[in-house]
């Protein structure tokens, strides 16, 4: 990009894992299903099982449901119908990534706490560069592949 062409204040793009990995979608499905009917032979309860169906399909949203992300000057966001998360670009020290998925560290060393307090954004295979170079300007360093 040279220094004339205006930058962007803001990249979004929605990500589907489901509908892109069926495969992976079906076995998701079954072993799902499995638990809940075990769950629910355990504790003979319809109220139980719901609520394990609903914490499960919380803990899966990222997979099964359409995720968008979006990234401005100050925030990245995270957002599908059962979570959010928006965090300040000022929370981060490091960028690393491998592939398409991108962990913003807040610390600047690789850590076992990266799990707990960074935020895992999958970018859009077609954008990958751009969202690279976007993030990179806004945390600074960024160490390719060890994510």
């Amino acid at each position: 990009m040279s220094d004339t062409e205006a930058k962007p204040e803001t990249l979004e793009w929605r990500i589907f894992l489901l509908g892109s990995e069926p495969k992976r979608g079906l076995l998701v499905v079954l072993v799902s299903a499995v638990t809940l009917w075990f769950v629910h032979d355990f504790a003979g309860s319809a109220w139980i099982t719901g609520f394990a169906a609903f914490i499960l399909l919380a803990s899966l949203s990222n997979f099964l449901l359409p995720t968008r992300y979006r990234l401005d000057d100050t925030h990245a966001l995270i957002r599908n119908p059962l979570y959010w998360r928006k965090r300040a670009w000022t929370e981060f020290r490091a960028i690393s990534h491998r592939g398409d998925r991108v962990n913003l560290r807040t610390l600047p060393h690789e850590s076992r706490l990266d799990h707990y307090r960074g935020m895992l954004i999958i970018m859009d295979p077609a954008r990958r560069d751009e969202i690279l170079a976007f993030m990179s300007e806004r945390i600074g360093e960024d160490q390719d592949g060890s994510a």
